[in-house]
């Protein structure tokens, strides 16, 4: 247990009263070393060491620092002439350390409870001399005991978050099936059509086309894992860019072509040639519609109606300084509790064989990053509108 604690006076008699209290002095087998006027003495109580001014307590606590011996609390008196008192020193104490624990102890009124309050903010006590030796012992204990608190507190913030980390990476390995399927169906489609067309040198250049298409989104598959070890990782980070989302909107709609036609869905896209250039990923965006447009195919697949359409909406709102993108189809909607509960990890009322639960909490993940909103309007039945607001200048609140 640390039991490390600094006491700041200019009164040398008051210093020895400090040690008579938290040390016992037939127990003190030795003086550790003298720096100047700072000296550090062992007891079997508590480990003390005095300073008769704010300039030597502040080199006290840059070497404690440094050797891996920090202070637990500093008992700090207000007035010492001809140096900075007691308030400016307990200040860059706290600069340099900020888990350490301030007593100030005054004979005076000098400055106020609430000018102390200000400068310190937290874990700190003003105490009136004379104190008993009583009440300076219990503080010592018991802000040593706070300091070990404060640091078991932190290791288990720490392991915590290790966890979630891990927990993170299990998301993420799980998702990488969910993301890549769209990409590799759209491989398959293309390497069939160049099969069929292989023999067919007329066609070369349609050919060529194809296997254009095959490299864009085998690329595609190796951003996705790319990022996915970026967000299992904290120290990776996502690139950011301007990106013009208006073609990779386009872009990322064509990959879903294949389903569109199979499940007879008619689509609609409504985009204002007047959206900029969008300060994001790219394959974060990518993803962002991946995920809403395989929801929306899906909904619309398992309902029983001839007209199924999917619109995609891309709004400029020059007013507000955001960026719309709106998803909507006429499929088989949520009821209120899926929707409140959608965005959830794992949360999925899909086939085991039809989903992870992971897309819409990886879409939620990705806009936390950017400071971007998801808005959901739904009715059973009728269909889902997914509306994503961007703001148009660059966010940094949360690395991606």
């Amino acid at each position: 247990m640390n039991k490390n604690i600094l006491v700041i006076d200019d009164d040398e008699h008051m210093l020895e009263t400090y040690r008579n209290i938290l040390t016992k002095p037939k127990d003190i087998t030795s003086k550790m070393k003298i720096l100047g006027n700072i000296t550090e003495e062992k007891g079997d109580f508590f480990n003390v060491v005095t300073s008769n001014s704010g300039k030597g307590a502040i080199q006290v606590v840059k070497e404690s620092l440094k050797n891996n011996t920090p202070f637990t609390c500093a008992f700090v008196d207000m007035r010492m002439p001809p140096g900075i008192d007691g308030l400016e020193t307990a200040t860059i104490i706290r600069k340099i350390d900020p888990r350490i624990y301030i007593i100030i102890v005054t004979a005076f009124s000098d400055r106020s409870i609430d000018e102390i309050n200000e400068a310190l903010k937290l874990n700190v006590i003003l105490i009136r001399k004379p104190a008993s030796d009583e009440v300076i012992f219990q503080l010592a204990r018991n802000f040593c005991n706070s300091w070990r608190k404060d640091l078991q507190l932190k290791e288990l913030k720490n392991k915590l978050m290790h966890a979630e980390r891990l927990a993170t990476i299990g998301e993420m390995t799980a998702s990488i099936t969910h993301e890549i399927s769209q990409p590799l169906q759209h491989i398959k489609m293309m390497a069939n059509y160049i099969e069929l067309l292989a023999t067919d040198n007329i066609k070369s250049n349609e050919i060529k086309n194809y296997a254009q298409q095959i490299n864009s989104s085998i690329s595609k598959l190796y951003n996705i894992i790319k990022n996915t070890c970026s967000v299992a990782r904290k120290d990776t980070p996502v690139l950011m860019g301007k990106v013009d989302i208006i073609p990779l909107t386009i872009e990322t709609i064509q990959l879903f072509s294949t389903q569109l036609y199979e499940n007879d869905i008619e689509i609609v896209q409504e985009i204002d040639d007047n959206v900029i250039k969008l300060y994001i990923n790219k394959q974060s965006y990518i993803q962002i519609i991946t995920n809403l447009l395989s929801n929306a195919i899906f909904a619309l697949s398992q309902k029983d109606s001839k007209i199924k359409k999917l619109f995609i909406r891309l709004l400029k709102k020059e007013k507000d300084k955001l960026i719309v993108l709106e998803i909507e189809d006429t499929g088989i909607g949520m009821s209120e509790k899926v929707r409140q509960n959608c965005l959830d990890a794992f949360y999925t009322t899909k086939p085991e064989n039809k989903g992870t639960g992971l897309g819409l909490s990886i879409v939620l993940r990705i806009l936390e990053g950017l400071n971007a909103k998801i808005e959901i309007e739904s009715h059973e039945g009728k269909g889902t509108v997914f509306r994503i607001i961007f703001p148009m200048e660059p966010q940094f609140l949360i690395e991606l």
